[in-house]
């Protein structure tokens, strides 16, 4: 019988271990804090005190078991918040291959989230089985107490209420907050999966204003999981930049942040109108590569990274006149192609002579499992194994990161390269989707998603080439564009008017102040999209004291 009642304690206290973690880490109150341990200790309490079988409510309650264990999990990696609505959005579009990868580097974690929350279940099968139920007296009186301490959790709820009228228990108080954020990435996820019929009427009126006979080629490569900071280019002492740094006859956009830090939200804010200010409207949009059809361009969309029918920036893909997803050939045949290989494709594309063409290249960059984005013989930084994700790998993790930076440099180098061979009025523009944490301080975030940004995961690369053929038409735009290098710029706001802007793109949806290379462009107000998909002044999105110290210089009104 003992071990029935161990068995009732301990699973009451591994449902509520998500409260009690996050009450180190939230940013809230002191009593908003107990209340989040409090108020859903004693619900949880009340509940298993319902029937005298702890195995049965060991499987009744397995909703909020499943919801705890991938909090858990989580909290190890990011620290802070309730799981958010783009980690389930995430979860729902998430493909074989990354999965594989990070669930393989989290095998420590899943071990320890399966003893707290699996274990239970099988207990609980055990004690089914053999009819050993708790006592009638051990039941009552455990309810009683459970009643009072979910009264006191409710009296603190309303004291919340009652001290600050900006508190809401369906975003303070976990796992309701959690469930509110499966309810509306759901929602979100169903959009996504209409935004063909949401954007079937919709037309950017777009039309050039570059002469019909004047041959033009503009690429803009998408970049993956890249951050600023460890590129030579902005100062970092490694030599991740050995060709880039060597050039010329680029622009490097130092003030450059992003607003959002998933890929499944920034990507296509760099392609539409839309921004963290107007971001719901995206579902109405189609990309630039629709307004540059309509402006007289072949359009071609290469991608290397797996497609997914999930993912809105894929769906945007297909406006394109020519599609590939070069991964459906790593699928279906075993074979790995790494970044380089999208010269390749860019190479047949050029072949056709199309007298206007745009290419979107989205590549795979610096998305962990870092070591496998980088062939072997491309190996710089060393160690680059173990990749595992933990702070006693750092060293090495760092290493693998730093050498897809510097194939990542190789690679836009020989691009430049390559489109410079054309001998035409053209341009490359890269930028990065977000960045990423790889255990940098004592907060010891890893990857990116989080629900809470940080610097690392916000300042990205954007960098302009630009031909000889182009300036010597149009000398103007490298003027106005070197005046800009030090303003402070959101990728997510101005990749997409200045793609426009440098191809001589008009459409009523253009807004020049917002281009790179425009003479009055604006010193835009720094926005985050956070989980909630709410535009919110960066300043108080949560950052601590190191980010902003790493973000002096930036205007971050």
């Amino acid at each position: 019988m003992m071990s029935w009642k161990l068995m009732f304690y301990s699973f009451l206290i591994a449902l509520t271990l998500p409260n009690i973690l996050l009450s180190f880490t939230e940013q809230a109150t002191l009593l908003e804090r107990v209340t989040n341990v409090i108020l859903p200790f004693g619900f949880y309490y009340f509940l298993i005190t319902l029937r005298r079988s702890i195995g049965v409510m060991v499987w009744v309650l397995l909703p909020f078991s499943l919801m705890a264990s991938v909090q858990v999990v989580l909290w190890t990696m990011d620290g802070r918040s309730a799981i958010g609505q783009d980690m389930f959005l995430n979860f729902m579009a998430a493909n074989q291959s990354e999965s594989g990868e990070l669930l393989g580097s989290m095998l420590g974690l899943i071990i320890l989230s399966g003893i707290l929350y699996i274990l239970p279940l099988v207990l609980a099968i055990i004690e089914l089985t053999r009819k050993k139920h708790l006592s009638y007296r051990f039941i009552s009186d455990n309810r009683k107490i459970a009643v009072g301490v979910f009264a006191i959790g409710l009296s603190m709820l309303g004291t919340c209420y009652a001290t600050d009228d900006r508190y809401e228990m369906q975003k303070s108080v976990y796992p309701i907050n959690a469930y509110v954020n499966v309810y509306e990435a759901y929602w979100r996820f169903d959009k996504i999966q209409s935004h063909h019929v949401t954007s079937s009427r919709f037309s950017y009126n777009a039309a050039s204003s570059h002469p019909d006979n004047q041959k033009e080629i503009y690429i803009l490569v998408l970049g993956e999981t890249s951050r600023a900071c460890n590129w030579q280019l902005y100062g970092y002492g490694r030599e991740t930049n050995p060709l880039l740094s060597q050039r010329d006859d680029i622009l490097v956009f130092n003030k450059v942040l992003t607003e959002s830090n998933t890929t499944i939200k920034s990507v296509p804010m760099l392609l539409t109108p839309a921004s963290a200010g107007n971001h719901d409207d995206i579902f109405n949009y189609k990309s630039l590569i629709s307004a540059f059809k309509e402006a007289g361009f072949v359009t071609s969309f290469i991608s290397n990274q797996t497609p997914n029918p999930y993912f809105l920036v894929d769906k945007m893909g297909r406006e394109a006149d020519y599609t590939y997803f070069i991964k459906d050939t790593e699928d279906k045949y075993g074979v790995l192609y790494d970044d380089m290989a999208l010269l390749g494709w860019v190479k047949n594309e050029l072949q056709r002579g199309d007298e206007k063409l745009l290419i979107v290249l989205h590549s795979y960059g610096s998305h962990y499992c870092y070591n496998k984005r980088y062939p072997r013989q491309f190996t710089h930084f060393t160690p680059d194994e173990p990749n595992t994700l933990d702070e006693e790998c750092r060293a090495s993790l760092i290493n693998a990161y730093d050498n897809t930076i510097r194939y990542t440099d190789m690679f836009i180098d020989r691009l430049i390269n390559l489109i410079d061979d054309e001998n035409v009025v053209s341009a490359v523009m890269y930028v990065s989707d977000h960045g990423e944490e790889i255990f940098d301080d004592e907060r010891k975030l890893i990857l990116h998603s989080s629900a809470i940004p940080s610097y690392c995961q916000l300042h990205v690369p954007m960098l302009l080439w630009i031909s000889p053929e182009y300036i010597e038409i149009y000398p103007n735009k490298l003027i106005d564009g070197l005046c800009n290098l030090d303003c402070n710029i959101s990728s997510s706001l101005s990749v997409f008017h200045t793609t426009l802007d440098l191809a001589g793109v008009n459409t009523p949806y253009l807004k020049a102040e917002y281009s790179v290379l425009n003479p009055s462009l604006i010193d835009c107000k720094r926005l985050y999209l956070d989980d909630k998909y709410v535009a919110v002044p960066l300043k108080d999105a949560g950052l601590n004291t190191k980010d902003f110290e790493r973000l002096r210089g930036f205007n971050l009104n």
